[in-house]
């Protein structure tokens, strides 16, 4: 059983835009409600006095009836599609964190947009900080991506663990539909890995019977450019991350993957998160 509710955090950017299509999508093929979720951003203002002049409640007027007017058109496109949504106001990344931890969708599905390194360190990046603070799916649409074509799947496969029953969200995404799964493995030559490659084989054919699976391994010791070098031949329509749980001390040593893959990936990311034990 799950929550058959998919979350959107929506802005009214084109990447946005495109975000909820995608999940429309998604929704009318698998039955499932959008919760459609816009924040209107607390405004920084160097003038304390100013601050007090402010008053958010007509930006929150202006954005439900676009809002509405946005959900009228989707419904006309997407006939019989479900979906509600919320305006709301404060600080961006802890309010749509806290929206998913309290209705705990099936899946969150975000459209990231793309900053250079200098906006970055300015204006933040919700998508990246979000892959570090959800338990749920995340599916991350790049803004020059309006439809979710599943036709070739990376998997960026660690080579650590032989399981695959975590990928339940991508067998339910790809439910009906022919698609190639590629388990893409960087090493140069991990014994733990290589012992594991044929059950893990094994595993994914079996977990994905309906599907084309494959294993490429590619040698090399710079693990992200190595990947991206592979990404660029392969041009896949989806990438899959497995996110591992890292307590406080252990983000001090191990750099998230999945954060670094949504800034150089041109294909949309899903990340499923490892369950905390």
């Amino acid at each position: 059983m799950y929550n058959k509710t998919i979350f959107v955090a929506h802005d009214f950017t084109l990447a946005s835009r495109n975000a909820l299509n995608i999940a429309a999508e998604i929704a009318v093929k698998l039955n499932l409600k959008l919760y459609v979720y816009n924040v209107v951003p607390v405004t920084l203002l160097n003038d304390v006095d100013a601050a007090f002049v402010f008053n958010p409640d007509k930006t929150i007027a202006k954005n439900q009836t676009l809002m509405r007017r946005m959900l009228t058109s989707l419904r006309k496109n997407h006939n019989g599609i479900k979906v509600v949504f919320e305006v709301d106001y404060g600080l961006v990344i802890p309010k749509i964190q806290n929206k998913i931890q309290e209705i705990n969708p099936w899946i969150a599905v975000l459209g990231v947009k793309k900053r250079n390194n200098f906006d970055r360190i300015l204006f933040g990046d919700v998508c990246s900080d979000l892959a570090d603070l959800v338990n749920i799916p995340l599916l991350v649409i790049p803004n020059n991506f309006s439809r979710l074509q599943l036709n070739q799947i990376v998997y960026a496969w660690d080579g650590q663990s032989s399981d695959v029953e975590y990928m339940q969200v991508l067998r339910k995404l790809l439910s009906g539909t022919p698609s190639k799964i590629i388990a893409l493995n960087v090493t140069h030559y991990d014994e733990k890995t290589q012992n594991l490659l044929a059950k893990f084989k094994i595993n994914l054919k079996r977990f994905f019977y309906q599907q084309k699976t494959q294993v490429l391994q590619e040698m090399g010791l710079d693990k992200n450019q190595t990947i991206k070098n592979a990404l660029s031949t392969i041009k896949p329509n989806l990438i899959v991350v497995y996110a591992h749980h890292y307590s406080f001390f252990q983000k001090l040593f191990h750099a998230s993957f999945s954060k670094r893959v949504i800034h150089f990936s041109r294909s949309p990311v899903l990340i499923i998160k490892e369950i905390k034990e």
